[in-house]
């Protein structure tokens, strides 16, 4: 598969960009850092959409303002010589396929890019992708995250490549150059129950990774594997079980140790408490209960006795200030109601007063009305003033003085029973009186003296508290007086530690006795007997396991081996540039060794001829590559050699994994740059040399003008 075209619209810093990628080398430049990692973003958004995990990061490349779009389209070119358009609307999510026919476009459903991606690159998992054909700023990473990839190491593994396999290949690589010059149709693989594999594929399987030969190698959890034989199914199973096993005791057992361990420093810690404590003897008489220091615990308690003491008080004096304010406001009381007169306290008076106030305010109303009647019928108020109207003013005028004269009469009437006092301040008074009457009554109701009783308590409680305070203070002083000389301040922190000594000294006796408990020489023993039981069965089935494979790679090499003598192979015609070096009789295994050649050859001219092989190693959990020193032929580690060097050495080693993976006979490798920290022509020499090495490899490489 090519990849001959990418269109972006609006896709991060690219605004309506077409770039053509229809060479074998296409190596873009610019200023921006990002346009390499942006546009490979582009290409695996189209084929595969939002990555996974990076969905906020991909977001960031939508277009600012609203209503632009958002999309990418891709054209692509397959083994078969097919040519197709694939459209991604970021926004909406949608995606197109069409296929070139002549010079119009057929519409495809857009399931149909699956079955593309998976005839020419054999994935439809965007971290496969990415781990195999992307190649990204910074150090090359061989991910084992990624399942085609440690499929792959897990063929190499499975099919006994180690050093001397390398050897033999780069010693037989001059006969194998030469037999490939005149052959242009290759055997790309062996048929198996009627299926013939594609390139790229070992012996042991289309879509399954082949176990390891013996029992001490070990391929990478997660990878599929072949068929083992029920003997050696059955003896691993066991095997786990044994070494889970194993662990949990291994694991009871370094507690066990841990717990010891801290039994003894704890043991160390309770004999230096306790010789401290004897030096501090001496001190003993002044601690109370074994936990509080006399001194203080008396200072304390005079502390609140005082407190309690002077609460009292206060309540006391409270009670009396409450007493005497009581019988300071009843005689206030009496002083203002003595000064009222008592003839005016009759409720006779009262209701007559209060009649004659209505009756006055009732008559004032009246005369009020007819004031403003007799406006209505004066002179000046127009047709209403004519003369003719003069018999109702002298009505009215007669009425007015009738109300005059009652008015006058209930003053001097009020005058009379009030003694020239004015109804108004009279009422007031009453009023007034009334409540005074009511506050002496309600005061008097109180008993004054019915809190003896509870006066006679608080003083019979105060005379308590000044007998604990004497008695505490003569304590203190006793207790005191023991110290002879010594400075209070100096025997109060003596006997503090003293204090913190003694209950430290229990706290450490209880988690010892504890620890004790869990850390019995038995159990120990017990751990350690079944942990060798255990070890010798695992072994035994590791034995079994041995055996079981070898048996079973036995019966493999010697049916492949027939298979082959018969001449049960398919030979497939194949372009000159794919594979040029291999015969027409050429099988699987072959092709993996043509390969290798190229690997070898590519890492000799990356290094300037100072390696020229390749091997994986899977240890601890991580995957290194170790190489052949060309000169020595010794094995030493990437990742002792300088950085450059490891990287390049890498990535010829991801190149070769990505051409033993894919089936097509050509397939893109995008690179976000190169891992050269050098000139661009360095760069770019670098890719001349993967060309060169897998020539029928489409590079498309994002080369920045600078650095």
């Amino acid at each position: 598969m090519l990849l001959k075209k990418v269109i972006l619209n609006n896709f991060g810093i690219f605004r309506e960009t077409e770039i053509s990628l229809d060479t074998p080398f296409t190596v873009v430049g610019g200023e921006e850092e990002t346009a390499g990692k942006t546009l490979i973003d582009a290409i695996m958004g189209v084929l595969f959409g939002c990555p996974p995990g990076r969905r906020g990061e991909f977001s960031r490349y939508a277009p600012s303002s609203a209503g632009e779009q958002f999309s990418a389209s891709l054209f692509l070119t397959t083994g078969d010589g097919q040519e197709y358009l694939v459209g991604k609307d970021f926004y909406r999510e949608e995606l197109e396929v069409f296929q070139k026919e002549g010079f119009s476009l057929s519409l495809l459903s857009p399931s149909s890019l699956m079955d593309i991606l998976h005839s020419e690159l054999k994935t439809l998992n965007p971290i496969d992708f990415e781990a195999l054909f992307v190649f990204h700023r910074g150090p090359v990473e061989i991910r084992l995250d990624a399942p085609l990839l440690r499929e792959q190491l897990n063929k190499i593994w499975s099919r006994g490549f180690d050093r001397e396999a390398v050897e033999e290949i780069l010693a037989a690589s001059p006969a194998a150059a030469a037999a490939g010059k005149t052959g242009t149709e290759i055997k790309t693989g062996i048929e198996i129950h009627g299926h013939t594999q594609p390139p790229g594929e070992t012996a042991g399987g289309t879509d399954e990774a082949e176990e390891s030969g013996g029992a001490g190698t070990a391929g990478i959890t997660g990878t599929t594997s072949a068929e083992e034989p029920e003997e050696v199914k059955a003896a691993l199973a066991a095997l786990e079980v044994l070494q889970a096993r194993r662990r949990e005791l291994e694991e009871k057992i370094e507690e066990l140790a841990r717990q010891d361990a801290r039994c003894q420093e704890l043991e160390e810690k309770l004999a230096r408490v306790k010789e401290e404590k004897e030096e501090l003897a001496a001190y003993e008489p002044f601690v109370a209960d074994g936990s509080q220091f006399t001194v203080g615990e008396l200072s304390r308690q005079l502390t609140t006795v005082e407190l309690e003491r002077k609460y009292l008080e206060e309540k006391i004096r409270e009670k009396r200030d409450r007493d005497e304010s009581m019988l300071r406001e009843i005689r206030l009381l009496r002083e203002k109601i003595a000064a009222f007169p008592k003839e005016f306290m009759d409720p006779g008076l009262e209701n007559e007063v209060r009649d004659l106030v209505r009756q006055k305010e009732e008559k004032i109303q009246l005369l009020r009305k007819l004031e403003e009647q007799i406006k209505l019928f004066s002179p000046k108020k127009g047709i209403l003033g004519f003369r003719g109207r003069r018999a109702e003013t002298t009505e009215l005028e007669e009425k007015i003085a009738h109300q005059l004269d009652e008015i006058s009469a209930i003053r001097n009437r009020l005058n009379t029973l009030l003694e020239g006092k004015p109804a108004e301040d009279f009422l007031e008074e009453l009023e007034l009186q009334k409540k005074y009457l009511e506050d002496l009554d309600k005061l008097e109701k109180l008993p004054v003296t019915a809190g003896e009783e509870e006066y006679d308590h608080y003083e019979e409680q105060h005379r308590e508290f000044l007998r604990q305070e004497e008695e505490i203070r003569r304590k203190l002083r006793d207790l005191l007086a023991q110290a002879g000389t010594e400075e209070y301040e100096e025997i109060k922190e003596k006997v503090k530690r003293l204090s913190f000594l003694k209950k430290l000294e229990k706290e450490l006796e209880g988690e010892i006795a504890a620890l004790a408990v869990e850390t019995s020489p038995e159990k120990l023993g017990a751990l350690e007997a079944e942990r060798k039981r255990l070890e010798e069965e695992a072994r035994e089935q590791e034995e079994v396991i041995e055996h079981g494979r070898k048996k079973a790679l036995a019966e493999r090499e010697s049916r492949e081996k027939a298979e082959t003598n018969t001449g049960e192979t398919e030979i497939v015609r194949a372009r000159a540039d794919y594979l040029p070096e291999a015969g027409e009789k050429t099988v699987g295994e072959e092709v993996f060794t043509v390969s290798y050649l190229r690997l070898a050859k590519l890492v000799d001219e990356l290094t300037g001829g100072e390696y020229n092989g390749v091997l994986p190693e899977f240890r601890e959990g991580e995957i290194d590559l170790f190489v052949r020193e060309k000169t020595t032929a010794t094995w030493i580690s990437q990742q002792i050699l300088p950085p450059e060097t490891g990287d390049l050495i890498r990535l010829a080693f991801r190149v070769f994994l990505a051409r033993l993976h894919t089936p097509a006979r050509e397939f893109p490798l995008l690179f976000e740059d190169l891992p050269v920290h050098s000139s661009r022509e360095k760069r770019e020499s670098v890719v001349a040399l993967l060309g060169e090495a897998f020539p029928e490899v489409q590079i498309i490489a994002f080369l920045p003008e600078t650095g």
